[in-house]
């Protein structure tokens, strides 16, 4: 008797951490997201990026020829501080959003066109930087000495 306790237990208990994520993922952003739409629905973002002031360490010639994918969650607080000061630096930079692709990934770190597991997304943010269809480099999780300062080791190691 006690096994099949258990195994109700176990089965009511799966069933709600499925609907839970389920209902979780139907309120976050899944799959390509545009910076407008970002901030307009998540305003932790917004804030964020208005309060980040970037230093002047980089040229924004680095980033000639440079896509760069934004692979993050919008329920992820790491997301949620790094992803605005990127397309804060981006944007003082002058970098063009069309070589800047924001990607919302679900819990499982995966979105409908399965570019969180093409880009073998461990953990979030993951910012990937390719030249000629080939990456270059990523930071993942946040920067290991500063954003601009781990930018300079990816781009500025480039001829």
């Amino acid at each position: 008797m006690k096994k099949i306790y258990q195994l109700i237990f176990l089965s009511l208990f799966t069933y709600t951490l499925s609907a839970l994520e389920t209902n979780a993922m139907n309120s976050y952003a899944i799959g390509d997201i545009s910076i407008k739409t970002l901030f307009e629905t998540n305003e932790d973002f917004q804030t964020n990026y208005q309060e980040y002031q970037p230093g002047n360490l980089l040229d924004p010639v680095l980033f000639r020829d440079i896509e760069i994918y934004v692979l993050f969650g919008t329920w992820c607080h790491d997301s949620q501080r790094e992803v605005p000061r990127l397309l804060r630096l981006l944007n003082t930079l002058n970098i063009q959003e069309n070589y800047i692709h924001l990607i919302g990934l679900n819990f499982s770190k995966n979105e409908p066109q399965d570019r969180g597991k093409y880009f073998q997304v461990k953990k979030t943010p993951t910012f990937v930087f390719l030249r000629n269809q080939k990456e270059i480099g990523r930071i993942v999780e946040m920067p290991k000495i500063s954003l601009e300062a781990d930018l300079l080791k990816i781009l500025g190691s480039l001829d």
